[in-house]
């Protein structure tokens, strides 16, 4: 898991802008699974935003955050 983007639009976009560069990258909603699109919804179980997961395999994860870094900016917060 590489980091949170909590927009689907920015989600998408770091998501295509990856595979763009062949970087395999896939998306998971932190407010479960619903197929491809999954849902920008808050958890009613917590008070955190829903938000997406990036994950990458771990021999990309540098240029991907670099990459998410020069497209997203401050919309997404990598892992620590």
């Amino acid at each position: 898991m590489l980091g949170i983007i909590e927009d689907k639009m920015l989600a998408d976009l770091g998501l295509e802008t990856l595979k763009s560069c062949d970087i395999p990258a896939v998306l998971f909603s932190k407010s479960g699974f619903f197929g491809n699109i999954g849902l920008p919804l808050a958890p009613f179980h917590s008070n955190s935003s829903a938000g997406f997961e990036i994950l990458v395999p771990e021999e990309y994860a540098d240029q991907a955050a670099e990459t998410l870094e020069m497209t997203l900016g401050e919309k997404w917060h990598r892992k620590e």
